[in-house]
């Protein structure tokens, strides 16, 4: 199981300056800003996982904890999927 967090850890913190690197060239002269905005974004979903782990812990078993991440993923999938222009099960495929 260690081995399987090692690497899946390494895999998420690998893809982040790909994805930055991404979003600057979108945001041109506003990269400042949807840099800012990013690690605003991000730090605001830590907290709200954060949150939600807490109350599911508090309020169910440990054993709990993935049906609520379950829970989460499909709910920003389905937020996601209302992205004007965007499909996202389409570019998820990918």
């Amino acid at each position: 199981v260690a081995g399987l967090i090692l690497v899946s850890a390494t895999a998420m913190f690998a893809s982040i300056p790909m994805n930055l690197a991404r979003l600057s060239q979108l945001a041109g002269p506003a990269t400042p800003v949807a840099l800012a905005t990013n690690g605003s974004l991000v730090s605001l979903g830590q907290g709200l996982g954060a949150a939600w782990g807490g109350l599911i812990s508090d309020a169910a078993e440990l054993a709990w904890l993935g049906a609520g991440a379950a829970v989460l993923a499909l709910l920003g999938v389905g937020l996601a999927s209302l992205s004007p222009g965007r499909d996202v099960l389409r570019v998820a495929a990918k």
